[in-house]
């Protein structure tokens, strides 16, 4: 976080002004899973799961519409196994930050690119199988997790905020004991944003 800090000081003092900042709050959905690397013969046809997300973001627009963005928020991820009747739900606490682009098309619409990285934190979970219910953080995911995003928007009137946005993680989220069994696990998934920019 230190040098996070670091970073943005340093592209303040290059640019010699201080930089618009603006603040804005998106929720929407997540459509996530697990891309699932196997040890040995285990097989899991893992699909797709529906869930949710919510977040307080900042931007700093450092030159031309060239800015860099951050939040925290909250949001579920997982995935299920149709075969097992499995579902896996993963709730984190999720830092993401990115570089973002930002053009103005008229008075009415801006459209934003953005790329960069998150870190996030497992607060809350479960696997649930065959009726049974078990904690996903500890059993079978670790806590941490961290990988790259990058996602495309639009703003209409200043306010209204639509966007989109694919994250893929590159930390093996499997504890020791799964991934010596059954494999290795990374979670990515595509986030649907609606939001308010103050």
């Amino acid at each position: 976080m230190k040098k996070l800090i670091v970073v943005i000081a340093v592209l303040l003092l290059a640019c010699g002004t201080a930089p618009a900042i603006g603040f804005d709050v998106r929720g929407g959905v997540n459509v996530s899973g697990m891309t699932f690397k196997p040890v040995g013969g285990s097989q899991f046809r893992l699909a797709p799961q529906v869930g949710w997300h919510a977040s307080a973001n900042v931007d700093f627009n450092i030159w031309k519409g060239l800015g860099i963005q951050a939040g925290l928020g909250l949001e579920e991820r997982g995935a299920k196994d149709n075969d097992l009747l499995s579902v896996y739900s993963l709730n984190y606490l999720q830092l993401p930050v990115s570089v973002a682009y930002r053009y103005s098309l008229d008075d009415n619409l801006t459209v934003y690119a953005e790329l960069g990285g998150w870190g996030a934190y497992g607060l809350w979970g479960n696997v649930r199988t065959e009726g049974k219910v078990y904690p996903a953080f500890g059993d079978f995911a670790r806590r941490l997790d961290a990988g790259l995003l990058a996602g495309f928007g639009a703003e209409l009137y200043g306010h209204l905020h639509f966007g989109f946005r694919y994250s893929y993680g590159l930390m093996n989220t499997a504890t020791g004991d799964v991934s010596s069994t059954l494999g290795n696990f990374y979670t990515n998934g595509m986030c649907f944003q609606l939001g308010w920019r103050f």
